[in-house]
């Protein structure tokens, strides 16, 4: 193990108060995991955790003694969820994991940190801080690999998938955020494992697939599942192996930043192109209803010629408060991407178009019954061709022109 002497910006007086009654307690406190990570590469953590040598029962009264309000949130772990001052605070009992399950695992507690650390899934994720001392302890050379890009299992990379099947797209999530080059000894064992991929929930995997394909460099992730033929097994619809195309999988990025898109959305419909799946496919891997029928929508879309495309892309204007994601995914495929941008220019920071003629102004020019439906689709159609251009004067002169 080593020591580094080094104050991180994680000594917030909350935390600080919880480590010293733990520590008048006869107990040892530090702050473990991701917030330890996240601060060394100078991001703000989103939580703080804390580990314990107390046992559940011990923390619990030693911060009940101190006033301090406790859930047990996660007793059989060893985990209760500590009041103060506004904040929530998750504090375990050091445990070992001596079988798992998938989530779910036996334990026993312990007062070794390096014990607990050794249960973590990858290096980068096993460190821990004492903000009392200013002390960072690196059991597995997490430092060095965390400056050098590396995501790597900790211990045997097959055992500690095994130990759950998630940890496989946990691999790639984790490398996208913090990973120059995948490490191929984690690559070649989740690889050996990816048959296992079906046993875990539709839930899990969605979870997972949203974090990786909502990140920066999602890119890393993506060729190596695409490639390695990950998600035939957790989308059971993918007949076919799908290759990545690093071409249209970067236009896709660069398209949904420029319009403000939803990223994630469009990546999905870009993995699924070339074998569209149908809504209750996407329903049957727990895409929401709303999410799944966006995506076939895009997919739709995009195999649309470029008179076809225009028309569809005015009428999502019109029907759809997120109109832009179409204009951004489409325009990727086109042959000719620059009238789409054009398009979109040309309505950008507008009013949203309200069609200028009403039933009853048909009416009132003497049309009734089933033709002033067809009336009003035959004036729409033309107005939406006028790039919402015509006003309700032009149209109705045009009523009369029009025969059944």
């Amino acid at each position: 193990m080593a020591t580094y002497s080094k104050q991180l910006n994680l000594d917030s007086s909350s935390i600080v108060h919880i480590i010293s009654i733990i520590s008048k307690a006869k107990g040892e406190a530090r702050i473990v995991g991701g917030a330890v990570r996240d601060v060394l590469l100078g991001h703000n953590p989103t939580d703080i955790d804390l580990a314990t040598t107390l046992q559940p029962t011990e923390l619990i009264n030693a911060l009940k003694e101190a006033k301090i309000k406790t859930i047990p949130t996660g007793l059989q772990y060893g985990t209760i969820t500590a009041f103060i001052k506004g904040q929530t605070i998750e504090i375990t009992s050091l445990r070992e994991d001596i079988k798992c399950y998938g989530r779910k695992a036996e334990v026993t507690f312990t007062k070794s940190f390096e014990l607990d650390a050794k249960r973590r899934d990858f290096t980068i994720n096993a460190m821990s801080y004492c903000p009392l001392k200013h002390e960072i302890y690196d059991y597995f050379n997490s430092i060095d690999d965390l400056q050098n890009g590396l995501v790597k299992f900790i211990g045997n990379p097959k055992q500690r998938i095994q130990e759950d099947y998630l940890r496989i797209l946990r691999f790639f999530r984790f490398s996208a955020r913090f990973a120059k080059n995948i490490d191929q000894d984690g690559l070649n064992a989740c690889i050996q494992n990816k048959e296992h991929l079906s046993k875990l929930s539709g839930e899990r995997i969605k979870t997972e697939m949203d974090n990786i394909l909502s990140l920066e460099k999602t890119s890393i992730a993506i060729k190596h599942l695409l490639n390695n033929q990950f998600l035939s097994k957790i989308y059971p619809f993918i007949q076919q192996q799908i290759q990545y195309d690093n071409i249209s999988h970067k236009a896709v990025l660069d398209s949904a930043h420029i319009y403000d898109a939803n990223v994630k959305l469009m990546l999905y419909a870009a993995i699924f192109r070339n074998e569209p799946p149908h809504i209750k496919n996407l329903m049957s891997v727990k895409f929401s209803r709303r999410e799944s029928i966006i995506i076939f929508n895009l997919i739709k879309v995009s195999h649309l010629n470029e008179e076809e495309l225009l028309y569809t892309l005015k009428l999502k204007l019109l029907l759809e408060e997120n109109y832009a994601i179409y204009f951004a995914f489409s325009g990727v495929f086109v042959e000719n991407p620059a009238i789409v941008q054009e398009l979109f220019n040309s309505l950008l920071n507008k009013p949203k178009p309200v069609f200028p003629i009403s039933g009853n102004d048909i009416k009132e020019i003497g049309i009734n019954g089933e033709e002033i439906g067809k009336t009003m689709n035959y004036l729409k159609k033309i107005w939406i061709d006028s790039n919402f251009s015509l006003n309700k004067k032009n149209l109705t002169k045009m009523i009369k022109d029009f025969s059944f």
